[in-house]
């Protein structure tokens, strides 16, 4: 593990795309280049009153030019197209204008998906990102009618996470009411979701802590317990997930072939910060921690770096070591 740059705000949202690493923070995203710790850039959202990065996307438009979009807790969207204009793209205030909080945003298929508080989805053409006018939503939203905690994309679908306990399965192609399908409820929130392209199942977290995994044919497997608050960060790995939670806890998941073929515990992370949150790449995993709390030099964020392919390959534990408290 070694660090790999500071910041001076807290990081509230990460995203990562090559080796290029957003990190959002009330008012800005700042951009590092994680091969050298480099600054690559900063997007200011331009409000003297700046509102929490709830939610951060990066990705490539189909002209090549890198893009990112922000979810704020007022209900607002941002996107900026990096080497371009460090001038925001503005979305549509009637679209935003809930004051609901953004919970995720997921690229799906040409989509942009955001989701929010008050159970609103809404889908914007990524097209539009490089474009010099506003984004449209040239496709109707969805109104769930409860709240939506988070969104995954998998095979030709968008998948929800709901307040109810409920998962809920969106075409890629439609978004109408009658085609949504339930394909899973439980009495607890849905909080975060992966999905993996392998095999095609969902991990679920919970609002108590606790993950599932849920099978293409509807099956549902218990994983080990690791954490103890709401889970609110989940993201598929090349050979698992990644997980991380408001216990400060973060645990790294994958498939033992003795274990058929189920998803279990490689190692863990403990004493994070509540609102920690973590992204990662083919090579390592990111995480902001808090450090000179206590002391008199300057509070600030510190973001480390776990090479990932050394631990999937050599885990740092197993089993019960993993979950000891």
């Amino acid at each position: 593990m070694q660090v790999v740059g500071y910041e001076a705000g807290a990081v509230q949202a990460m995203s990562i795309f090559d080796d290029t690493l957003f990190l959002g923070s009330a008012g800005r995203v700042r951009a590092m280049d994680v091969s050298s710790g480099g600054h690559a850039g900063e997007f200011v959202a331009g409000s003297h009153m700046p509102y929490e990065v709830t939610a951060l996307w990066s990705g490539l438009s189909a002209a090549g030019h890198m893009l990112i979009a922000t979810g704020r807790s007022d209900g607002k969207l941002m996107a900026w197209r990096c080497g371009v204009t460090t001038a925001a793209v503005a979305f549509p205030e009637t679209e935003t204008i809930s004051g609901q909080p953004v919970t995720s945003l997921v690229q799906c298929d040409r989509w942009l998906a955001s989701s929010t508080l008050d159970g609103r989805i809404n889908f914007w053409d990524i097209a539009d990102l490089e474009k010099s006018g506003a984004v449209g939503s040239t496709r109707p939203p969805l109104d769930c009618g409860q709240p939506v905690h988070c969104l995954t994309s998998g095979r030709e679908a968008l998948y929800a996470g709901c307040q109810d306990g409920s998962v809920l399965k969106i075409p890629t192609h439609n978004s109408a009411a009658e085609d949504v399908q339930e394909l899973y409820r439980s009495d607890l929130a849905v909080t975060a979701l992966a999905h993996i392209e392998a095999s095609d199942s969902l991990v679920l977290g919970h609002a108590d802590g606790h993950l599932l995994e849920l099978k293409e044919d509807g099956a549902t497997v218990k994983m080990a317990t690791f954490h103890r608050e709401e889970v609110r960060t989940l993201q598929a790995l090349s050979a698992g997930v990644l997980s991380v939670a408001g216990d400060g806890r973060l645990g790294v998941w994958g498939v033992q072939e003795e274990k058929l073929g189920a998803l279990q515990p490689l190692w863990g992370l403990r004493g994070l910060p509540p609102k920690a949150t973590a992204a990662a790449s083919e090579t390592g995993i990111f995480v902001n921690c808090t450090v000179n709390l206590g002391t008199p030099g300057p509070v600030c964020e510190t973001v480390l770096m776990c090479l990932l392919i050394q631990t999937l390959q050599h885990p740092l534990c197993y089993g019960d070591g993993f979950f000891s408290p």
